[in-house]
């Protein structure tokens, strides 16, 4: 486009100083209109799905029991869809490049998990149903057509009931009467993402969101007539999703700077010239961010299936450091894309309390660990930011978990080096206080393969535990480029 539009100037002016002559006995045509500048203040609807994860602490209140209860960690996975809307408002801040707005959205969801109760290690499925939230964002326009935002406010999540079963099901048969009603739970979320004006419609943006919600604990009381009923469980959800969303703009008439129509794209044959700054090179990084896993086990013993699959998980804070090299190329037409390898090591403390399936003995289990290696492929949407996505091979480190039970050791499972694979995507964006200094936002899923993990010693003799691990994480950083000359506006 500003090829073309250099093109027509010059056109322009080669003209009129052939003609200037002619043209001299006659007025000055009035100059042409500005180019129309559409405002990101309006309003707007959206719709869109993403992949969420949750954990729950929560204990069970056994006025009798001759020791503690513990407070163990549950979780679950899933995916969900969501529909929203809300209105923004650009003004003249930091040259106009400030945008505020009120938001508000429903997600219908289906993240599932097992509860499993640590009293008497009764349980079964629990899964996220719903859920409703209206807050606030506040957005910096990194470039016309690209705004990336914070946002945070209130919402509300709805669990479904939990009808116990007995986790002994496959060998003894076992089940109960009791049963964990459903609830709505009540709390607070924070996040962030971008959104960017697809060209090719008007009025049309692509949103990537990063969210995490939590909630305040509730105070349940099992019914039914089981051995259960009657007992008191307190317990408090914490959630994070991403997702993916279209959004139209009402009124919204087109963006200077935008993509181009593809009917004018075709006719842009001329190849423009090299960037005046190059993505080519290498960097190092290193940043922070805040992690949720999900771990599914199931038991035997002596090769004979004791337990149902339950869901542990656990949370915590990493720190990340890493580097890579990239290679800016010219594809269609322009020298848009960015690919690379990279490598990276995370040093974590996400914990949780794991709690065996069979017969309920508990202890604290930590993720202490991963580094990854892989690729990545972006599009530079202005000559200072790149949208990228990556994965590739991944290990992660558990600890050790000692088990107790009714207030006595019961054995242990060994730590364990976890591999698998992981796919993400962000952005990083180019600070022009110091040449060579980037900004990175990266949202990332790990999935890690299962691993038997043997009891020791025989508290419960030939006890095997099949551990199966998913992780996702979000981390901020700063990269710096080597060589790295400055951006051409």
């Amino acid at each position: 486009m500003r090829h073309l539009i250099v093109a027509v100037l010059s056109w322009g002016l080669t003209a009129g100083s052939a003609l200037a002559a002619d043209m001299a006995t006659k007025s000055p045509p009035p100059p042409p209109p500005p180019a129309l500048a559409s405002s990101w203040t309006g309003c707007y609807v959206n719709g869109g799905g993403g992949y969420g994860m949750w954990n729950q602490d929560h204990t069970t209140a056994l006025p009798l029991a001759p020791f503690p209860i513990p407070t163990i960690t549950s979780g679950g996975r899933g995916a969900f869809g969501t529909v929203g809307g809300g209105c923004d408002y650009q003004f003249s801040a930091f040259k106009s490049n400030l945008v505020i707005g009120a938001m508000a959205d429903f997600d219908l969801m289906n993240l599932h998990g097992t509860y499993q109760d640590p009293g008497t290690g009764f349980g079964s499925d629990e899964n996220e149903r719903d859920a409703w939230a209206i807050g606030a964002r506040i957005g910096y326009l990194a470039t016309p057509s690209l705004l990336t935002y914070i946002n945070g406010g209130y919402t509300e999540t709805r669990f479904a009931g939990v009808n116990y079963t007995g986790l002994f099901t496959p060998v003894l048969g076992v089940t109960s009467g009791a049963s964990l009603p459903g609830h709505t739970y009540t709390g607070g979320f924070i996040g962030g993402g971008t959104e960017y004006a697809l060209g090719w419609l008007p009025g049309l943006f692509l949103r990537n969101e990063y969210r995490y919600a939590s909630y305040r604990a509730a105070d349940l009381t099992t019914g039914g007539t089981g051995v259960d009923a009657g007992l008191g469980v307190h317990a408090g959800k914490d959630v994070q999703t991403i997702s993916t969303e279209l959004v139209y703009r009402f009124g919204w008439t087109g963006q200077p700077g935008s993509a181009p129509a593809l009917g004018l794209a075709l006719k842009a044959r001329a190849a423009p010239p090299p960037p005046a700054a190059s993505w080519t090179g290498c960097y190092v990084d290193g940043g922070a961010g805040y992690g949720m896993w999900n771990q599914d086990g199931s038991e035997t013993a002596l090769g004979f299936p004791v337990s149902s699959t339950t869901t542990n998980g656990g949370r915590g804070w990493f720190g990340t450091a890493g580097g890579g090299c990239d290679y800016q190329f010219k594809a269609f037409n322009n020298w848009n894309l960015v690919a690379g390898p990279f490598g990276d090591f995370d040093l974590m403390n996400s914990h949780g309390v794991f709690e065996n399936p069979s017969f309920g003995a508990t202890g604290g289990e930590s993720e202490r660990s991963a580094w990854a290696i892989g690729g990545r492929l972006g599009y530079l949407i202005g000559p200072p930011l790149l949208a990228y996505m990556n994965g590739g091979f991944s290990q992660t480190k558990f600890d050790s978990v000692s088990l107790t039970s009714l207030g006595a050791p019961a054995g242990s499972f060994p730590s364990h080096m976890y591999d698998g694979w992981f796919v993400g995507g962000g952005t990083e964006y180019a600070l022009t206080w110091l040449p060579g200094l980037f900004w990175r936002n990266e949202y990332r899923f790990a999935s890690y393969r299962s691993a038997d993990l043997p009891l020791t010693p025989g508290f419960f003799p030939g006890l095997v535990l099949r551990s199966t691990v998913n992780v996702q994480t979000i981390g901020t950083a700063l990269v710096y480029k080597f060589n790295w000359a400055g951006t051409r506006s």
